[in-house]
């Protein structure tokens, strides 16, 4: 008889048990799901520009307003926008023209007005890969971050964000904002540009690059 008393017992412990355990199991489950949601907001929305790799040989400055390469090879750039999407820059068969903007100069500020109301007259070229380098970035300075200025000027092209330490305008030779640079469907560096283009200039290159 003691016997038979017992038992039941050992059976609720049992079932006591068990349900300890799922109980166990499923919040484990519920902080690893949590984690792993914080762990891929924090890769989406974290990220650094100075991972950003470029190759090829580097275009030294030069003197005066416009310069011929001579057949130079543009660099390649495996780089970020500023949200942190890998974009590249590299030999694809199509000509570039790339241009290097401060999101603090004045005179970027109305380069990016006169492309605006190129782009509004004349549409976007679908012969050109554009580029829009936002490089020089400050944080204490004005139109931060640049993507939004950018996107405010309606640029239909992609924007790079330059590293911390300017290594994309480097690589490029750039000394002067904005800072133009034509390259062919081949990869060659047609020609590099300082300073701001006129409407009829932004036209002519357009136009040029589109029949290359």
């Amino acid at each position: 008889m003691p016997n038979k008393r017992k038992y039941p017992q050992q059976k609720s412990d049992k079932r006591s048990i068990n349900r300890i355990i799922i109980i166990f199991a499923a919040l484990v489950t519920v902080v690893i799901v949590v984690a792993l949601i914080v762990w891929q907001g924090t890769s989406e929305t974290e990220f650094s520009s100075d991972q950003t790799r470029i190759f090829g040989v580097h275009l030294n400055e030069f003197e005066g307003r416009t310069e011929s390469v001579g057949g130079l090879y543009s660099p390649t750039v495996d780089g970020y926008d500023f949200s942190g999407q890998p974009l590249s820059i590299e030999n694809n068969g199509r000509p570039k023209i790339i241009i290097f903007l401060a999101h603090w100069c004045s005179h970027c500020q109305e380069e990016a007005k006169l492309l605006k109301k190129y782009f509004s007259i004349h549409g976007v070229s679908s012969d050109v890969d554009g580029y829009a380098i936002a490089t020089a970035i400050d944080s204490n300075k004005p139109n931060y971050p640049p993507d939004k200025w950018l996107e405010k000027e309606s640029w239909p092209y992609q924007i790079i964000s330059d590293t911390s330490d300017d290594s994309i305008a480097k690589a490029f030779g750039v000394n002067a904002f904005p800072y133009w640079v034509l390259v062919d469907s081949e990869g060659k560096v047609l020609s590099r540009v300082k300073g701001s283009l006129t409407e009829n200039e932004i036209g002519q290159t357009f136009k040029m690059m589109g029949e290359r």
